[in-house]
């Protein structure tokens, strides 16, 4: 029997060792996940610009990549976006009993001239102010006419960069760009503490940016306008944060910020596996690094470029397990997986550790089926509904810590609305964007002939609540179309007389036949 184990031990050893030296293997066919807070290197390179400010080229090439459709549904709703000049939009109205519509584009002076109108000056103005304005302008000069006015396009504007930067091309932007969308263009050494931004007026402002973006402070991240210069300086200080702290990173302090502070308000606190007692501060001094204990954990002053190292101790691993709409296999920005049907994994973690620093190590699992906005935790006998989209971009958030056993569920995206009822084709029909109840009912053929009515029906969301018939329908929903009780019941009444009088006919045939 001991011999019979021996071999056993060996496999199950092995197996062990695999896991801790990957950090993502694959475990009976799942594929295992390992925390990155297991590291605990000592010296980290400086990080780029933009990880400096919490985004990866990837992310951040997503959030400022907007299709012209996509800018175009932004600006007609925000109230933030500001007209720039090319922005293009149709005016609309009835004119005895034709429709007259044309197209109108803002100048380089920002006005908009309209024959017979007026003449729009558009600086600072919002889309939805001045799409308000003429309609009110039309109807005084043709009463009754129903105006319309829709925008079609976005027009684009280009933004200087200048001083600590690693490209000196001009930045592309339109309406709804902010101070980040420069950040691509800082080098790894430059300030987000102080941004300065010129306008055309010639009068200046410093920001913030990495407060923007860390808070959603969007005082400090303002939106850009024609004839602006971003101008970036060289930061005062960097300085590396790794160890067993939750959120290690290369970080910029301000002026009179210390240790504690770096610990606690941009590690966001020591992990309970940390020993306090063993902080180390490497300073570069003379083309020498020398590293230091800190003596004092809370008030030690840091200089540009040290390092700043937590131990850690290294506790027995806990396991969660994550299912449903996540890929079987590691997946790259260049690579797509269609999933058909859910799948699992395993993610080992640390004592201490939270939901969403375990969603942003796992983010490669996730595909375009994923529903990001409504993942949840299982937990015993209780459903932990998560904001993971905030958790998953940096926002506020509630952010519980992981426990051993609980089984995270990325539930797959709905993309349909379902019609029931009174319909001739009822079943789910595909989401379409900014369209009404009318539009999905056509779809399902119509009303039938037992509907109460045209317009007879109600619309719940995904959560099964009631909602407003006449808006936009959302994906998920549910239309109901009522039923005319009465028509029902006549046409039953009708069909089941109909199979009684066939009965009575065959019954009499039948007995001629036997006669």
């Amino acid at each position: 029997m001991r011999n019979s184990r021996k071999p056993r031990f060996i496999l199950l050893a092995l197996l062990m060792a695999m896991i801790v030296a990957l950090p993502a293997a694959a475990v009976d066919g799942n594929l295992m996940y390992q925390s990155p807070l297991y590291s605990s290197s000592a010296s980290y390179p400086i990080a780029s610009f933009l990880e400096q400010n919490r985004y990866t080229s990837e992310s951040f090439a997503s959030q400022m990549g907007l299709t012209p459709e996509e800018m175009v549904r932004i600006a007609s709703n925000s109230s933030s976006y500001r007209i720039v000049p090319g922005d293009s939009f149709t005016l609309s109205y009835y004119s005895g009993n034709e429709v007259v519509t044309s197209s109108f584009q803002v100048s380089s002076s920002m006005t908009v001239d309209i024959p017979e109108v007026g003449t729009f000056d558009c600086r600072g103005m919002s889309f939805a102010q001045l799409r308000e304005d003429i309609k009110e302008m039309v109807l005084q000069a043709r009463p009754y006419s129903s105006p319309h006015v829709d925008l079609v396009a976005c027009g684009f504007f280009e933004v200087p960069v200048v001083g600590e930067v690693s490209s000196s091309v001009p930045v592309r932007c339109w309406g709804g760009s902010t101070l980040r969308c420069t950040m691509a263009n800082a080098s790894s050494y430059a300030s987000s503490r102080s941004v300065q931004v010129k306008r055309a007026d010639g009068t200046s402002l410093n920001y913030d940016l990495y407060k923007g973006i860390s808070t959603g402070d969007m005082v400090n991240d303002p939106n850009l306008r024609p004839g602006d210069t971003v101008c970036y300086s060289k930061a005062t200080c960097i300085v590396v944060l790794a160890g067993a702290v939750y959120s290690p990173g290369t970080y910029q302090l301000l002026p009179g910020e210390k240790l504690g502070d770096l610990i606690r308000s941009y590690g966001n606190g020591l992990l309970p596996s940390a020993d306090s007692s063993a902080i180390s501060v490497e300073h570069v001094s003379g083309g020498k690094a020398v590293s230091t204990l800190a003596s004092d954990t809370e008030n030690s002053l840091l200089s540009n470029m040290d390092r700043v190292t937590v131990v850690e101790t290294n506790p027995a691993a806990s396991y969660v397990t994550v299912e449903g709409a996540v890929a079987p296999v590691q997946t790259s920005s260049d690579s797509a997986v269609k999933m058909t049907s859910a799948s699992k994994l395993m993610y080992s973690f640390l004592p201490g550790e939270k939901v969403s620093q375990m969603l942003k190590a796992i983010s490669g699992a996730f595909v375009s089926q994923s529903d990001l906005d409504n993942i949840y935790i299982i937990r015993g006998s209780q459903k932990i509904m998560l904001e993971s989209g905030k958790l998953l971009s940096g926002q506020s958030a509630a952010d519980p810590v992981l426990e051993a056993g609980d089984k995270i569920v990325v539930p797959f995206v709905q993309t349909f609305v379902t019609v029931n009822g009174s319909v001739n084709a009822p079943g789910r029909i595909a989401y379409v964007p900014d369209k009404d109840a009318s539009y999905y009912i056509g779809l399902s053929g119509g009303y039938s002939n037992t509907a109460s009515g045209v317009g007879s029906y109600k619309v719940t969301d995904s959560a099964g609540k009631k909602i407003d018939k006449d808006g936009l329908v959302p994906n998920g929903a549910v239309i109901s179309v009522n039923t005319n009780n009465i028509s029902r019941d006549v046409t039953l009444v009708a069909a089941v007389v109909a199979v009684a009088a066939s009965i009575a006919s065959l019954l009499v045939d039948i007995n001629s036949l036997i006669k």
